[in-house]
């Protein structure tokens, strides 16, 4: 069962939660507005990068799972995040990763199924990371299977010991554009404001 969290930009409702993450353009995004901009976008990852940081981060309140514990995101979740201007509903999905059993091959397929609904797809690479290479691969395979433009975050860089950047930015400029590129922190928040703001520009 997924969850889909409705949280309104200006805090003066609470949440309102749903039971499945079945969620069409007709029925809860605003399209007939003049130049309201709306749109779904999925979070994408290995598992432990900081996806569900990241959602809560960006919806102001914790509404997704946050654990050290791998593949505590099950289902894909869903956080709606209103502005006057633009509507966007995040998927948050299962960690991508090598499955050894059968649920693990479950929670890749679902997250790989998410891309089937996006509009803009977000990939967050951890800045620990000591195995960029399978980072780049899934990228390749999502730049296959999806033509929605592809962000990618560089997450956890409020941490010391952190990747070559510059050798990463140049490989990744094969599947997306600099501008496409962010170096974030999830947990302090810096330049979150910068891919929302780059988010809402690639909105249909």
């Amino acid at each position: 069962m997924s969850v889909t969290i409705n949280t309104m930009k200006t805090r003066t409702a609470p949440p309102k939660f749903h039971d499945n993450c079945d969620i069409s353009a007709n029925d809860t995004l605003i399209n007939e507005i003049d130049g309201f901009k709306s749109g779904f976008v999925s979070i994408l990852g290995r598992p432990n990068v900081g996806k569900s940081t990241l959602l809560n981060r960006i919806l102001g309140q914790k509404v997704a799972i946050v654990t050290r514990k791998s593949q505590t995101t099950r289902t894909r979740i869903c956080g709606i995040l209103h502005h006057s201007t633009y509507q966007i509903v995040f998927i948050d999905t299962p960690g991508i990763h090598a499955p050894v059993n059968r649920l693990g091959e479950v929670l890749v397929q679902n997250a790989m199924k998410s891309l089937r609904d996006s509009d803009i797809n977000l990939f967050l690479i951890d800045a620990m990371s000591k195995s960029p290479n399978k980072d780049i691969d899934t990228i390749e395979e999502i730049s296959r299977r999806s033509s929605a433009p592809l962000l990618v975050a560089i997450n956890k860089i409020d941490i010391p010991k952190k990747l070559d950047f510059s050798a990463l930015k140049s490989r990744l400029n094969d599947f997306c554009t600099t501008e496409n590129i962010f170096l974030i922190s999830a947990l302090t928040g810096k330049n979150i404001d910068v891919l929302l703001e780059r988010i809402v520009s690639l909105l249909p």
